[in-house]
């Protein structure tokens, strides 16, 4: 399957486990594409924060835009 895909969409369109992993998904019958709700650490940036930040550069590095945002 992984190889099919592959061959006509491109190498870089899927990796082999995202392709096992959907794979499986189907195969038991889940069709639901959305991704589940997860637990964890919540962002505490928000999205304007970051706009704004792009609006004034939309150059910055990742690392520059975490460290004015304050995160990690």
């Amino acid at each position: 399957m992984y190889t099919s895909i592959c061959s006509i969409l491109g190498d870089e369109v899927l990796s082999r486990s995202a392709c096992e992993f959907w794979f499986r998904r189907f195969r038991a019958g889940n069709f639901d594409v959305n991704d589940p709700k997860r637990s964890g650490a919540t962002s505490n940036v928000k999205s304007v924060d970051l706009q704004a930040l792009l609006d004034t550069d939309s150059l910055h590095t990742q690392q520059k835009l975490d460290n004015t945002l304050g995160i990690c």
